[in-house]
């Protein structure tokens, strides 16, 4: 089984390399907090679907050690499709 970790979608509707999300505090609700949110690599959207996580390949599960070993990954990666 995959492990995603902080896991995003992100349905965009336009192409945008130099995207970032607004700050939370301009939404004034003390519920979302006062953080940013930040799209994880590069950043930048594709229109359409966008899908951000990091991947920490189980040791335990043959096939992901074998294609963690062979892609030469760390302990957690991080997938954008």
């Amino acid at each position: 089984m995959l492990r995603l970790q902080k896991l995003m979608l992100v349905v965009a509707t336009y192409d945008d390399a130099k995207f970032q999300f607004s700050d939370l505090a301009q939404f004034q609700n003390p519920r979302l907090g006062s953080g940013k949110v930040s799209l994880p690599g590069k950043g930048g959207l594709v229109a359409g679907l966008n899908l951000f996580a990091e991947w920490s390949p189980d040791s335990s599960d043959k096939i992901q050690n074998m294609l963690a070993r062979l892609l030469g990954l760390g302990l957690t990666v991080g997938v954008t499709l």
